[in-house]
């Protein structure tokens, strides 16, 4: 390999690490929630500044589990956590849909999403793991 083809592969290479487009440094996080004591079948993950900062940031939850990678991953700091999943129940046929529209249920207690209490602290460096054990009651 010649010195050119090191450089630009040493370029390449450097060009995957790093702050993102928008400037600020991200890291990867990922983790698992639990629904009283069971992983949770699927829902959504958002990550809030707590401060005001330049990342809001989410991931679908799928058995239990969620990843973002450092493209789309947080800035160190502190983050207020809400977490969502929820079902459709009722509507019957399509022929019955007037009459008896389906609802949604949300199966995550409110203090854990539109009121969330939940926090988390993302640190400098490449293992952020982030673990979430919710109660329905």
């Amino acid at each position: 390999m010649n010195d050119r083809s090191l450089l630009v592969a040493l370029m390449l290479c450097l060009a995957g690490c790093g702050k993102a487009e928008d400037g600020y440094q991200r890291y990867t996080v990922s983790g698992t929630v639990n629904l009283d004591g069971k992983p949770l079948e699927t829902g959504e993950i958002v990550f809030y500044p707590r401060k005001e900062g330049p990342v809001v940031s989410g991931a679908p939850i799928q058995n239990g589990k969620f990843s973002l990678p450092e493209s789309t991953g947080l800035t160190a700091g502190g983050y207020r956590v809400a977490i969502k999943s929820e079902v459709v129940e009722g509507g019957g046929s399509a022929e019955d849909q007037f009459e008896n529209p389906p609802s949604v249920r949300s199966l995550i207690p409110a203090k854990y999403n539109t009121e969330t209490t939940l926090t988390a602290e993302v640190m400098h460096g490449p293992q952020n793991v982030l673990n979430f054990d919710l109660k329905s009651e």
